[in-house]
């Protein structure tokens, strides 16, 4: 059981990173009119940026109780929205290998 939480408890931090970065970014997204499929693109493209955006909020979570998590986050969002607004990700450097497209929203590209 011990082994299963270390392999999924990375997964899961993974993924909440990205839902709260794709969150911030959804609003600017939605106002500038771009399609579903354009914002799965770009969001899939530049993974590494937006994991790295929703971060702070992922720590938050884990390491304050619910209550203060709430307030924190609640305190911060308005702020990580007008960011994400006005920011544009930028392309990977080319000594870091990563891998350029990870489909992560393969049944949200089947859905639109």
């Amino acid at each position: 059981v011990l082994l299963l939480w270390w392999l999924t408890a990375p997964l899961g931090y993974m993924y909440t990173s990205w839902i709260a970065s794709l969150y911030c970014f959804e609003y600017g997204w939605i106002n500038a009119g771009r399609k579903p499929t354009a914002r799965f693109d770009v969001f899939e493209r530049h993974w590494a940026y937006f994991l790295g955006f929703g971060i702070p909020f992922t720590l938050i979570t884990i390491l304050f109780s619910f209550f203060y998590s709430s307030a924190l986050i609640g305190l911060l969002f308005p702020l990580y929205i007008i960011t994400a607004t006005n920011a544009e990700p930028v392309e990977s450097a080319a000594w870091l290998v990563l891998p350029p497209k990870i489909r992560l929203l393969y049944f949200a590209h089947y859905l639109a």
